[in-house]
This record gives C-alpha cells, structure tokens and sequence, in this order.
C-alpha cells in the first residue's frame, strides 16, 4: 500500500502551534483558515421588474360602425374586362391548339361584412362573389364562371391627444384564398379591380364611421386606474405581500373578445413591485398623461420573494462532496489522506462565498483543528430553469493575507478542485416556482376601488433573478400574468359625486 506524506515547514508548523495553544487544547476541533477569507457582505443590488402592461378593458359596440363602413362599400365593387392569354384549348390533328379568352363580369359583396378587432386596431373581411363569362377569341361558346373569394383590410387605429380614434388603412390586403381564380386553362387575377375600390372608400373614413367606436366611459375608467395603482394593495394579508405599481404612461392596445363580448383595451404602463412586511405608502398622485405617451410595455409578470438558506445549501452540497484531484498530491507523501468535509456558504457581495472544510489539518490527526479554504462562485439557474447551481468558481485570493498552508495543499490551486467544488452544488426549486404560481392563482381578482378589480390570469413562474442576501440566496419569482381592470357590474359614479377619492 502505498503511503503519502505532505510536509510541513517549520514556520507553518509553528502558525499551526500557536493556532492552537491560542484555542486551548481541550479537543476542540477548531477551523483553522488557510487562505484568506472574502469579506462578507450581502447584495446590495435589487431586482426591479420590467414596466408591464396593466390593461384596462371596457366594453365596445362595433355594429354602428360595421353599419357606417358597410354604407361606404358598393354592392357591386369591380367590373371585370380582361384578356386572358392561351386559355381556351381544343385537339387539332392530336395536339392542343390554345388561344385567348375574354373575361367580362362583375364582382360584388356576397354577404354582410364581418369587422373584427385586433391588437392594432381592426379587421374588416369582406365576402365576394364573381359572376363572369370567359368567352374564346374566335368560334366558341361563351362559358360562365361562378364562384367566391374574401379579402380582409386591416386598420390599425390610435387614440390622439383629446381622446379621438385616429383609424389608418393598411395598403396590404389580405386574401384568404388568393387573387386569382382559374378561367378555362388560365389564371386571371382580380386583385387591381377590387383593391382599388377599397382603397378609395376606406381610405378616408367619414366622422359618422367612427361615431360611438370609444365606451363613452373608458376615460373615467382609464383615471380611475391610474389613481388606485398609485396605492398598494394586498396580494397576500396572510404572508403581508403588498403590490404596488408605479404608473409610467398610457397606451392604445387595441380590441379584443373576451368570453364572447367585443372590449376595447387602454394599457397603463406600470413598473409593478413587491413588498413583504408592513404595508407601504401609497406613492405621491401623477397626472394622467395623453394616450401613447410614456414607455412601451416589457414585461407581463409579477415579481415574487422566495429564499434558499445557507443550510440548505450546505445540506445538498453534502451529497456530492468534491474529491481531491490525486495528481496534485501525487509527489507528496502522507500517513493520511485529507478529504472535504463539508461546503459551507456567506454572501460575498454579489458573489457567494464557498467554505471548503476539511476533515484535518495537513500535518497528521495529532493536531486540533481542521483546514478551512475559501472559494467565490457565481449563483446560477441552470438550463431547464428549475435548478440552482454554481458557475466560474475560483479560489479567493487576497494580497493583504495569505498562510503557509495553502503551499502545502497545491490542490488549492488545481482547476479541477474548483471545478469540482461548482459541481457540488445542484438544488432543485420546483417548490418555490410552484409556491409562487400558486400564491397568485389564489388572489386572481384584487379590489381597486368601488365596482372596480384588477383580475390576474397567471402563467408559468420562472427565476428572474438571483443574488446572495444575509440568510440564504435571494430569489425573485416572475409569476407571468396577464393584469386587466374591468368594471365589476357597479358604476363607481353612482353613489359619490367624487368616485375618485383613494384611501391610503
């Protein structure tokens, strides 16, 4: 069996000594630092939440409009003359002999239009029916042709500074089925014909078009939230978390169902945060500022806190202790072999500070006492997003303190024993992802005022940030949540002349 020794000097072993006669020599298993510790200190630094959109839906009527738009559309929107080349076909001595073909017809609305909202403003589809006669240049029968297609125009509409819908035509028309329609052996398009006629009636809408296309009460409404998000309110009383937004600016986000019903959407672009214990004061009133001022939206979650302690990661780590690299030891030798004992973790800033503890002092079992190195790793979320781990971990060195020690333990030094000590660590968090998401799914309607709440439809929770606080690695939560305020059946003007008086 083959022995190996590690040596010490004589002025280490006198550090060692004194270490422990410092200590007393009652069999106390003192830590016994053999590379200079990292300041510890918890991350200042906080996790601030992207502005989000908090949606505030009212709901919208589009008949009077489709009724306006379908008044500026003949019924009869194209007539068709064209000529169609090689269409007509016919077998002559065994081959086909082609010539061209005469296309006359119109083409008109097949049914009611259908207006529909989107993101950006609206749709409106309209159906078509051709009646068209493909007649042979030369002998030949006239042949009809008989048939439908639809195409879509897209208007993408704000809201201007006194609150007036500004409505814009896309020049790009949609057609579901395509432009053309097949005529004998040919292909002709009608794509000019009709896209022309649209163009020139929907182009410039006349006021009566866009009359009643606002909820007459989506100003009071869009005020009424912009008011009460100043003020915090309770996402749990249980647990004292307290959400409270800081509004940034209003933007048009267009029309929408919902559960059947037409709504037209204001965005309140809002910078949400979390407190937990008391709850915060409500922040200093802002004016409502004019639609489309203020940031776009880019974020859609809510930021929750959960915490990892130091023990629990010292207890996962324990399960994959790091080993020491033999070759870095390979020319020394010893009557024993050291092993880490035990990983203990500090906040070191915005790093996490390592304890590597050994089960001895380098030297023989005949001293008190046990080696303490100290590392510094990066807290990191893992791929897949529900594990915590360790990256570029590195021996701490400091020019203000360094022992002896550390020469007798090249390993220190080794790639691979850091390596292996980042290696050690890999804690699952399904739990507090879960604990999150589940937090929020229980406070899904939140009161903001009389006949008023904010309605939280929750997603996938994720790990938006990590940083080492005093305890334990601080974890923010982001539960994605789409936030709207919708009316709750009651009109807050009803039973005040002043409906806008917020409570702090």
């Amino acid at each position: 069996m083959t022995v190996r020794r590690i040596r010490l000097s004589s002025g280490v072993l006198g550090f060692v000594l004194v270490a422990i006669a410092g200590a007393g020599l009652a069999g106390c298993n003192r830590a016994v630092d053999v590379t200079a510790k990292p300041p510890e200190a918890a991350d200042r630094l906080t996790a601030e939440s992207q502005p989000a959109a908090i949606y505030v839906a009212a709901a919208l009527d589009l008949r009077n409009t489709e009724d306006e738009i379908s008044r500026q559309l003949p019924i009869e929107l194209a007539s068709i003359s064209q000529r169609v080349p090689r269409a007509s076909c016919v077998a002559a001595n065994g081959k086909p002999v082609c010539s061209d073909v005469r296309l006359t017809g119109h083409i008109t609305r097949d049914a009611q239009i259908e207006f529909t909202g989107t993101p950006r403003g609206l749709e409106l589809r309209v159906p078509l029916h051709y009646d068209l006669v493909a007649q042979p240049i030369g002998p030949g029968p006239g042949i009809p042709l008989r048939g439908k297609l639809a195409v879509t125009a897209s208007f993408a509409m704000a809201l201007d500074e006194h609150w007036q819908p500004v409505i814009k035509l896309d020049p790009v028309f949609k057609w579901e089925d395509g432009t053309k329609i097949v005529v004998l052996a040919g292909e002709a398009s009608v794509q000019a014909g009709v896209e022309t006629v649209l163009t020139q009636r929907l182009g410039k809408l006349p006021p009566g078009a866009l009359a009643g296309i606002l909820p007459g009460d989506l100003r009071k409404q869009v005020e009424l939230a912009w008011r009460y998000l100043h003020y915090p309110f309770a996402l749990s009383e249980n647990d004292q978390i307290w959400l409270r937004g800081t509004p940034l600016g209003l933007r048009y986000a267009g029309i929408t169902t919902k559960d059947g019903a037409t709504e037209l959407r204001m965005a309140v672009v809002t910078r949400m945060q979390t407190f937990v214990g008391e709850r915060p004061a409500p922040l200093p009133p802002s004016p409502l500022p004019s639609p489309g001022t203020g940031p776009e939206a880019a974020g859609d979650g809510i930021l929750l806190p959960a915490d990892l302690k130091y023990q629990q990661l010292s207890e996962a780590a324990a399960h994959c202790l790091p080993a020491i690299p033999a070759s870095s030891i390979a020319s020394e030798t010893v009557a024993f072999a050291l092993a880490v004992r035990s990983l203990g973790f500090f906040a070191s800033g915005r790093r996490l500070g390592i304890a590597v503890h050994f089960d001895q002092l380098p030297g023989g079992s005949w001293m008190s006492g046990h080696a303490v190195s100290y590392f510094l790793a990066t807290p990191i979320l893992k791929p897949g997003g529900a594990q915590i781990g360790l990256s570029q971990t590195e021996l701490y060195v400091s020019g203000t303190k360094s022992t002896g020690l550390k020469n007798e333990m090249p390993f220190l030094t080794d790639a691979r024993f850091a390596e292996a000590i980042g290696a050690a660590l890999v804690i699952d968090v399904n739990d507090k992802l879960t604990e999150a998401a589940e937090l929020v799914k229980r406070h899904v309607s939140l009161p903001l005022t009389q006949g008023m709440k904010l309605i939280l439809e929750p997603g996938e929770p994720r790990i938006a940030h990590i940083s080492p606080g005093i305890d334990g690695l601080r974890l923010q939560i982001e539960v994605a949540a789409e936030m709207t305020v919708r009316r709750d059946g009651t009109d807050v003007a009803a039973d005040s002349a002043d409906p806008v008086k917020a409570t702090p």
